[in-house]
């Protein structure tokens, strides 16, 4: 393992931890969890961590870079949200990482839990929450913010 520039621990230092510590989920959600800076980069733009030279990504908007931005630190954690593929009796088991019944699908679709996860991460950072809505068109916001107020006055009985 190579010491970067500017790393305060030494290479014998990491070493002894990744011997010790072995290849866990952590280490890839460590990787990921930025945080990120997004950068021009000539007439794109960058997504890199912070303390590193070489970008994540390089996006050729800045909208994507900051969607991209917000979504990394989802991609290397370990999921948030599960769907069994094996059916109960009212469907497909969606569970929360603590094991708790979210709901029942009626299909194996495990995209929706895939999508689930990205929500649950952006939910649990107010940064990356504020990339997303960012990156969001203005017309998209102006709609939210109208539908927000609606259920600001009359709050819905199903949001």
């Amino acid at each position: 393992m190579s010491m970067r520039p500017g790393n305060v621990f030494t290479p014998s230092f990491l070493d002894r931890l990744q011997t010790e510590a072995g290849e866990s989920d952590h280490a890839a959600e460590a990787d990921l969890a930025g945080p990120w800076s997004v950068r021009p980069q000539g007439p794109r733009w960058s997504v890199t961590a912070e303390g590193e030279e070489e970008p994540e990504v390089v996006a050729e908007s800045h909208e994507t870079a900051m969607l991209l931005a917000a979504l990394l630190p989802g991609v290397g954690r370990s999921r948030l949200v599960e769907l069994r593929s094996e059916p109960a009796a009212e469907g497909f088991p969606l569970l929360a990482v603590s094991g708790e019944l979210l709901a029942h699908l009626r299909h194996d679709f495990q995209d929706l839990a895939h999508a689930m996860h990205v929500v649950e991460c952006l939910r649990r950072s107010p940064l990356e929450l504020a990339r997303f809505l960012f990156s969001t068109r203005a017309s998209s916001l102006e709609r939210a913010g109208r539908i927000l107020w609606v259920w600001e006055q009359a709050p819905p009985r199903s949001a």
